[in-house]
């Protein structure tokens, strides 16, 4: 089969995912094959595990893999940093995915079929089978979207989002290095400029190896932090 030319990178974020790292880069190996200029960026997150080791040892021989090791700074502010880095490097399409192995790599089909006919084509989380809790997190994130900013945006922090990197260019500098909830931020954004977001229904799975983070005080914590970073972009960004 004959591969497709467009620059497509990849941003994997990972923190901690040693029982997991694994897989997912055999998952993505197999899909960037697909692409003459592809790359995968997998950003090592300052992992206290042996996530950092098993990277370097998986992506021997991948020659289309590149991996960075950076001081711990949080999933948005390393998603920021991979987008970053994309597009300096001239990249046509970004696709985020996490290193939680809760995706099914295959979905990403469904997204690059929809590229020509939107800029930015989303996963929505469709069944989602990473707990009750979580999906209540979700659901109060999208309420305070829809009463600060008036847009309704069907999953907003969804870790499986295929980007027109030129246009997210346009974007992303003006937010903060070490913003945490990048992702929902940018999809504001997009929606409140009149960028067309296609949403494809995708599988989340359940956490089978490793442990997230769902304990109540890390979790009011970082629900302090998105809402700070609502307000901050209502304030200060005219959209």
């Amino acid at each position: 089969m004959e591969k497709f030319k467009d620059k497509l990178f990849i941003v994997i974020p990972c923190y901690n995912e040693e029982e997991n790292i694994k897989n997912v880069i055999e998952d993505y190996n197999k899909i960037i094959l697909n692409f003459e200029n592809g790359k995968v960026l997998i950003l090592n997150d300052g992992s206290k595990d042996k996530s950092a080791e098993i990277i370097k040892l998986n992506i021997q021989n991948k020659t289309q893999f590149i991996f960075i090791d950076k001081q711990n700074s949080g999933h948005g502010s390393t998603c920021l940093f991979g987008y970053k880095l994309a597009i300096e490097q001239n990249a046509d399409y970004i696709f985020q995915v996490d290193s939680d192995n809760q995706n099914n790599s295959q979905d990403f089909w469904k997204l690059w079929l929809q590229k020509d006919k939107a800029d930015f084509v989303f996963g929505n989380r469709k069944p989602r089978k990473d707990g009750f809790f979580r999906k209540i997190i979700t659901t109060i994130l999208k309420m305070c979207i829809l009463i600060i900013f008036k847009v309704n945006v069907k999953d907003p922090n969804v870790p499986f989002r295929l980007m027109n990197a030129k246009i997210l260019k346009k974007y992303i500098e003006i937010f903060p290095e070490l913003s945490f909830s990048i992702n929902s931020l940018i999809s504001i954004m997009l929606l409140k400029n009149k960028e067309k977001i296609d949403w494809v229904d995708v599988e989340f799975l359940k956490r089978e190896k490793g442990q997230g983070s769902i304990s109540i005080i890390p979790i009011l914590k970082n629900s302090k932090k998105v809402i700070t970073e609502l307000i901050w972009l209502k304030k200060n960004i005219k959209i």
